[in-house]
């Protein structure tokens, strides 16, 4: 998505739209530096949570938690394929 349309979909100007786009790019810079395994929509939707005044303690347990789930998921679903 270019920077014009970013705008016109967050009601943000064309100025502040590109500064949050750079922002978003250097969020996902250290993501990638850190290993997170986090990609740039869910960072986004993070930041925005944080940004509309979520606890980041909390947030980051939720983030923790779903991915704890996932792994749990699949490896029932590897425990299921390989059982057949």
């Amino acid at each position: 998505m270019d920077t014009q349309q970013a705008a016109a979909r967050t009601g943000l100007d064309v100025a502040n739209a590109a500064k949050a786009n750079e922002a978003l790019g250097i969020i996902c810079e250290i993501s990638n530096i850190l290993g997170t395994g986090l990609d740039r929509e869910t960072l986004s939707v993070l930041v925005g949570l944080l940004e509309s005044g979520i606890n980041p303690e909390a947030l980051a347990t939720v983030v923790k938690e779903l991915r704890r789930e996932v792994r749990t998921q699949r490896g029932l679903a590897w425990l299921i394929l390989t059982a057949s």
